[in-house]
């Protein structure tokens, strides 16, 4: 993994959850709402652009590149 993102876009406190039924292959039930404190990883993830990180409220989120993670806040917090 890139060591720079690691340590500069993930937050050490939110939790991660994979769906690892569909990352393998295999039917899903899917992953429960994810808590404040975690993030689903979406189906189609890629380990190496994704992230997991709190945003200004305190909510783990997951996001993927600089240009989702402004989508995200723009949808929580519209100008």
């Amino acid at each position: 993994m890139d060591i720079k993102r690691w340590t500069t876009k993930f937050d050490c406190n939110c939790k991660i959850n994979y769906d690892k039924e569909a990352l393998n292959g295999q039917p899903s039930k899917g992953l429960p709402k994810p808590s404040t404190s975690e993030c689903n990883a979406p189906k189609d993830f890629c380990p190496r652009s994704g992230f997991c990180k709190k945003n200004q409220k305190g909510v783990c989120r997951w996001g993927i590149g600089i240009l989702e993670l402004f989508r995200q806040e723009f949808r929580e917090n519209p100008v």
